[in-house]
This record gives structure tokens, sequence and C-alpha cells, in this order.
């Protein structure tokens, strides 16, 4: 359900005091303990935010009429992550701001975990900023303790940097992730890093993606544009044989889909 920005800052502030006045200095221990592993230690690899943030974009909402699209903007100081979901909601917002909660279900058939997932843009950033319709809020960490992972900070829109109001304002019904580096700008490292993060958008991913339909790689440390977009064929069979037996089970009348990745370099035909 839709709820006004004066609901949305009083949700935050709420989250806020709770979080801030959470006095059990063994269970806050406890819970400091865990946060700072999900926030930065969970992944061994320092990409792995965006196969996370690529899940979510998969498994959130859409509307019938849109093409379910993923734009990565990445600069010498940031990645901007916009998504055209229907936008977060307050049970998305809690999972978001919270230890280890999911918002999803087993009849969605969703893999990622909106809340754990979220965790991950810390080996990133350390204030990372969510801007989905009526929210807009922030962490900052290292705050007092851990429990600076789930304790969010409402913003305004004079708080929005001006490197990525432009793309704001030109979508605003999206929802927005800004990632400050926790690198410092124009320096070997952080290229180094987003590097990284622009090899690990593998155009196949689309292929296991029922609902994202397309990519789009912004790099404007090169001023380059990257789309990739996946097309619905038809659908195929197995023609050949009728039954395929691996191991102790037998598989009849497999059929599938022929996909078709568009890239910049041209097109790829699958079936899977």
């Amino acid at each position: 359900n839709e709820i006004t920005s004066e609901q949305a800052e009083k949700c935050i502030q709420q989250i806020y005091y709770r979080r801030t006045t959470f006095n059990d200095n063994d269970m806050r221990k406890s819970i400091c303990g865990s946060l700072k592993h999900l926030g930065s230690d969970l992944y061994t690899s320092p990409v792995h935010f965006l196969h996370e943030l690529i899940q979510n974009a998969e498994d959130n909402f859409y509307e019938p009429s849109i093409i379910p699209c993923l734009r990565i903007e990445l600069n010498h100081g940031y990645i901007l992550l916009s998504n055209n979901e229907q936008g977060l909601r307050a049970r998305d917002v809690f999972a978001i701001c919270s230890l280890a909660v999911s918002t999803k279900t087993i009849e969605q058939e969703h893999i990622g975990e909106k809340g754990v997932g979220f965790k991950s843009v810390f080996g990133a950033s350390n204030e990372p900023m969510l801007i989905s319709h009526a929210w807009k809020f922030h962490f900052h960490v290292p705050g007092l303790d851990a429990m600076s992972y789930i304790t969010p900070l409402w913003i305004t829109d004079k708080d929005l940097p001006k490197c990525i109001s432009k793309q704001i304002s030109t979508f605003p019904q999206y929802t927005h992730l800004y990632l400050p580096l926790k690198f410092q700008a124009h320096t070997s490292e952080a290229n180094s890093f987003l590097d990284q993060v622009i090899k690990a958008v593998d155009p196949c991913i689309l292929l296991n993606m029922r609902q994202l339909k397309k990519l789009e790689i912004v790099d404007e440390r090169q001023n380059k544009v990257t789309i990739i977009e996946k097309q619905f064929i038809g659908s195929t069979k197995l023609e050949e044989q009728s039954s395929v037996t691996f191991e102790d089970f037998t598989f009849l009348h497999l059929s599938g889909s022929v996909i078709r990745l568009h890239t910049s370099t041209g097109y790829s035909t699958f079936r899977v």
C-alpha cells in the first residue's frame, strides 16, 4: 500500500529509536558480532554484493506493462543502482533494518533474501542510501557499534548527492540504491574495484531470471553504456528423444525455451 513521506519518516525514526535505545549489553554484543559477519565478512568475493542485488531485482514486484530492468551506473566514487520495480514496502524496510529477516516465501520461488542480501552492500560502501517513493534513508558505518548496520537514518531531498540527483529526478518511480565507495575516488584501488564490478555482470545471468529482462551498465568513467536484453523467442523440446534417463530418474517430454540475448556486440541464441 502507498504510504506518505511523513509516515515513512515516522517509521524510520521509530526503527532508529529502537536500535539506539536497546540496552541489553550481552544481547547487543551478540547481535553486533553477527552483523559484522553479515555486513562485510560473509562473502569472499568483493563484488558478491552485485549478484545479491541483481537477485533482489529479479525477486521484486513489477507492473505487468513494464519491462523489468536494472540500471547500474558507475563513476569514480560511487555505484548507483536503479530498478523499475513497484517500490519498497514497509516489510522490505523492516527486513533491511533487521539482523536476518527475509520477505521471500516458498510460494514465490525466490532465491534471494532482501534483508540478508542487502547486508552485502557494506562490503562496497559504508553509507548506502535507499530512495524508493516515500522512503529516503541511509546507513552510516561504523557508528557507535555494529548496530549501525541496521540503524537507518532519515534523509530529505536536500541531502541527496548532486551526482545522482538527475537520475533520481528523471526516474522518481524507480527504487535507487546509492553506494558511495569505501575507496578513495580516482585511485587505482577504486578503479580496480569498479572494473571487477563490470566484469561480474555476465550477460548469461539473465538466462536464469524469470522476471528481469534488461541490464543497463553505465560506466561514466569512460562514457560507455552496455545494454543486455533478454528476448523470449518461443518454446522448444527435445525432438530426438522422448525421454532422458539420468542416474535413477527418467524425464519425459523435456521442453524448454528459446532465449535470445542482445548485447552491444550482437546477439546469441540459447535453448534453456
